[in-house]
């Protein structure tokens, strides 16, 4: 058991010993230190448009692009298959009444030739929109939409594109401007292993350029995301030059490690972590389209997900998870995401996990953490 909780949760993660220890400092340049975590950032997202940090979680960058971007009279098109693809609903609703959602079902990715199709029935109607929402990994579920095919048809039809990539980005490899992804929006708590507080922005020409020509100034100071434009340096307000440093070297330790490594390894061991649930008798809660950063598994039957992590906390010392919105209490998941995805600590994880529903009664056919750690070797092995 840990001295204190692991975090595994899908966000915020466990934050490895030498990003804790960059947050104490030395202090540097602030500007130069803003600067080399945007290149970092534009390097790994494979993006030319401009990175911008904000100093609050994710939601700070969900609620200042949708304050940026939209006025009164803006028709803004929500593409959804889960919790957090319709919150965007909350967002968008302040700023502006003529939205359509795109509704699609939550155990699997949205189809691209099913949202063309209902653009062009749209577009009969004499319906346009000028943005569409949509989340890359919806974190509730774990589903992955693929941005690559379902950003062109946003792009096909002049229609900007926001993408949620705060539960995916850093943990599988996204190349923005190959998608045509307009702003890409991104969080330090999840792949990245940092302390929540921090949010980033990738927005390209195209988007500013839809700030710049709005009918109406932007309703708000903090979130008015032309002030980073404008702003004679990098950062418009006080910046979190600790959270900075922190970023940094999580952003290093990417690198250091190699891109693709990394994304190998978050891909084999969510294979191996699904594999593990299934074998064991447990149902997914996906059919397909998974996240290689997050597994959610049906809540089994004579337990709650209440019990299950209270036992997980109280006997193991692990902070597990359970879900929110409509899945909260029938779903659990499983947050292999950066620092937490790697093989000692799932291989812990999955084994009291086994333990906690044994001991709650539940049924299981085999130990997660030994199905687990076969099938995960025997990828290794066959590379």
């Amino acid at each position: 058991m840990f001295k204190t909780p692991l975090l595994y949760l899908p966000g915020p993660t466990a934050v490895p010993d030498s990003i804790l220890r960059a947050r104490m400092g030395p202090l540097m340049d602030d500007q130069a230190l803003y600067k080399e975590i945007s290149g970092a950032v534009q390097r790994i997202l494979k993006t030319k448009s401009s990175v911008h940090i904000l100093a609050g979680e994710g939601m700070l960058a969900l609620d200042s692009v949708s304050c940026s971007l939209i006025e009164q009279g803006d028709s803004v098109l929500i593409i959804s298959n889960g919790v957090f693809g319709d919150w965007f609903l909350d967002l968008v609703g302040k700023y502006t009444s003529s939205y359509t959602i795109f509704q699609c079902g939550p155990t699997s990715g949205v189809s691209a030739s099913a949202l063309g199709e209902f653009l062009i029935a749209q577009e009969q109607k004499g319906v346009s929109f000028k943005l569409a929402t949509l989340v890359h990994c919806d974190t509730p579920s774990g589903v992955l939409n693929d941005i690559a095919s379902l950003v062109p048809v946003l792009s096909r039809h002049s229609i900007l594109s926001v993408v949620d990539v705060v539960a995916s980005s850093f943990g599988i490899s996204i190349d923005l401007d190959l998608c045509g992804v307009d702003v890409a929006l991104m969080g330090s708590q999840k792949a990245l292993s940092c302390p929540s507080g921090l949010s980033m922005l990738a927005i390209s020409e195209r988007a500013w350029r839809a700030m710049e020509t709005r009918r109406t100034p932007i309703p708000s100071y903090y979130c008015n995301l032309l002030l980073f434009k404008n702003a004679p340096a990098t950062f418009p307000y006080t910046v979190s030059s600790y959270d900075l440093l922190g970023l940094r070297e999580a952003l290093r330790l990417l690198e250091e490690e190699g891109l693709d490594n990394v994304y190998r390894r978050h891909m084999r061991i969510a294979e191996a972590v699904r594999y593990a649930v299934q074998k064991s008798g447990l149902t997914l809660y996906l059919v397909s389209d998974y996240s290689p950063t997050i597994t959610a598994f049906h809540v089994p039957q004579g337990t709650t997900s209440d019990a299950i992590l209270q036992t997980m906390l109280n006997d193991y010392g692990i902070r597990f998870s359970s879900s929110l919105g409509s899945l909260d209490k029938k779903v659990m998941r499983i947050g292999h995401m950066g620092f937490n995805s790697n093989v000692p600590v799932v291989l812990y994880v999955l084994k009291c996990l086994t333990r906690t529903l044994r001991s709650h009664g539940v049924c299981l056919r085999d130990d997660m953490g030994e199905s687990f750690f076969e099938r995960y070797h025997s990828m290794v092995e066959v590379e």
